[in-house]
């Protein structure tokens, strides 16, 4: 019902951006080098531009996506991967430009990474076996061949074609600090025997190998970001060759004598004879008309929907903007237009007079309250000095305070007539994820769960006039999804959990009253004000 319902809304998408007019801040994905040129990927395509920067020309006009370029050793012929129907395959055609040509046919994705030494074949990785493999495919092939690498994703062939740097595991992705187990690691393996060589490892994470000569050149982010290193293969030493602090280097590739890198929106191009890094000034001009004003299907993109308090409504975020939805008439009307504003996340108020959402109209998100019923100005709310992204907004019954998380961990509540904002609580485990906020009905009271140092999920409850967390349940049995309801005067709290039956009472209650929560093998805390009297369960 709601999704046949969302298909009719409609949204006018009003952006426009200029492009080509300045070097800016780009989005360039992967890239690689030859002798006189730079191909990267970007808006889908590939791109190439002179090795000295200036406006890049576009090698591949298809709908479909590419990426992962890499040209062959001699530089005449450029390899990619192009996404058709949702996979990913092999291609390769001339460097100057022409018809590309497909090499893999497996429903499975297949991803470039390199060449051999020869030039004669392509590397890639595919995960035929239901686990990442490197792969080596010939020019006039049709089937590739497996390494003999029980597990690797990327990879770089020495001079002489007989061992291979790659990745066993990890790889650079969002998570930034990662520490775990899948940390990225380098190892050097001998193609013949199978012997294997471990570049030294600690915490933190080595990923991007290419092999140039008796060096190894990857990326580490033991620093904190990542930065361009080497390993000496004779003096078996490591180098950090840049000293980058906030933002890292994304992409990387050698070719040619020189390196490649994505870093800050801009191109890099280190020279390993002088130690100097260049920054390029490289010019695009795609295809604009995906950002041209037009009409289009916003259920195509929505991120998160909530109902009215009565149900009678629905208020979509999609696209940036708050749609408010009639399922009885089909109608839907825009409750932000603000072309060139993202609002994520809206809410509607219980008492229907007011919108609450985050925006970025300040360039960073802040928590806004718009007025539904007159012509009031928005309500602005900031919510830290150093802004974050928000989600889980949640509104209490009277519709005067809001409670939302961030990405830090952290809970927080807005007192929407002052206009303030406040922590809650902060969670110590790094995948809290949701927090399940819920209001009792009478607005005082603010549940949720989070996890311990034991990562068990934990449920607490908040009391917006003591400004006081306080722990419900016992913390060695996971809880979560707490809900304050009210029922004959009685103040009931629910949350799942994973235990056996117990019966204890939280809440208010007259005279005889069922029990307010079910719990298992343990016990429940109570904070101050209430009672678990079973005979005359009361707060004051």
């Amino acid at each position: 019902m709601l999704r046949l319902c969302a298909a009719s809304i409609l949204l006018v998408c009003a952006g426009t951006l200029c492009f080509g007019e300045a070097s800016g801040l780009t989005l360039f994905s992967r890239l690689t080098v030859n002798q006189t040129h730079i191909a990267f990927s970007y808006a889908g395509d590939i791109w190439v531009v002179g090795r000295s920067g200036g406006e890049a020309r576009r090698l591949t006009t298809s709908p479909a996506e590419e990426n992962f370029p890499v040209f062959s050793p001699d530089g005449s012929q450029l390899a990619f991967s192009r996404q058709v129907g949702g996979n990913w395959d092999v291609y390769v055609m001339p460097a100057a430009g022409g018809e590309a040509r497909r090499l893999t046919y497996d429903p499975h994705p297949d991803l470039v990474h390199g060449w051999t030494p020869d030039g004669q074949s392509i590397l890639f990785d595919s995960n035929v076996n239901l686990v990442p493999q490197l792969y080596t495919i010939k020019l006039d092939a049709v089937q590739p061949s497996l390494l003999p690498l029980p597990k690797a994703i990327v990879g770089s062939f020495s001079p002489d074609g007989k061992r291979i740097a790659y990745e066993p595991m990890g790889g650079v992705g969002d998570w930034r600090f990662y520490r775990g187990g899948s940390k990225g690691q380098i190892w050097l393996a001998t193609l013949i025997d199978g012997a294997v060589e471990k570049l030294p490892q600690a915490d933190y994470n080595d990923d991007q190998p290419v092999w140039v000569g008796d060096k190894i050149y990857f990326i580490s982010d033991r620093t904190g970001a990542y930065n361009l290193y080497s390993y000496d293969l004779r003096a078996k030493q490591t180098k950090q060759l840049t000293s980058y602090v906030q933002h890292g280097i994304r992409w990387m590739m050698a070719g040619a004598g020189v390196i490649v890198f994505v870093r800050d929106g801009h191109i890099h191009l280190y020279d390993p004879h002088n130690n100097q890094t260049q920054v390029l000034d490289v010019r695009v001009t795609p295809d604009t008309s995906e950002l041209k004003s037009r009409i289009v299907n916003a259920a195509r993109t929505i991120e998160s929907a909530s109902l009215s308090s009565n149900g009678d409504r629905i208020v979509f975020g999609t696209r940036g903007e708050a749609l408010l939805f009639d399922p009885q008439t089909g109608d839907s009307k825009n409750l932000s237009q603000t072309a060139g504003v993202a609002e994520r996340y809206p809410a509607l108020s219980p008492d229907g007079q007011s919108l609450a959402y985050f925006s970025d109209e300040s360039g960073e998100y802040q928590l806004h309250v718009r007025p539904l019923r007159n012509e009031s100005p928005v309500r602005k709310i900031p919510v830290e000095e150093r802004p974050s992204f928000y989600r889980e907004l949640t509104w209490s019954p009277d519709s005067k305070k809001l409670a939302f998380t961030d990405k830090r961990l952290a809970l927080w509540y807005a007192d929407v007539e002052r206009g303030v904002a406040r922590r809650v609580d902060t969670s110590t485990y790094s995948y809290q994820e949701a927090w399940f906020p819920n209001w009792s009905p009478d607005s005082r009271w603010l549940t949720y769960s989070r996890h311990l140092h034991n990562r068990m999920r934990t449920v607490y409850i908040y009391d917006v006039q003591s400004g006081q967390s306080h722990q419900i349940t016992d913390g060695h049995t996971h809880a979560a999804i707490t809900r304050l309801r009210s029922r004959r005067q009685v103040s009931l709290l629910h949350f799942q959990s994973q235990c056996r039956h117990q019966r204890i009472w939280l809440g208010r209650a007259e005279r005889r009253s069922r029990p307010a929560v079910s719990v298992t093998q343990g016990s429940c805390r109570n904070p101050p004000g209430w009672s678990t009297d079973s005979q005359s369960p009361r707060r004051p």
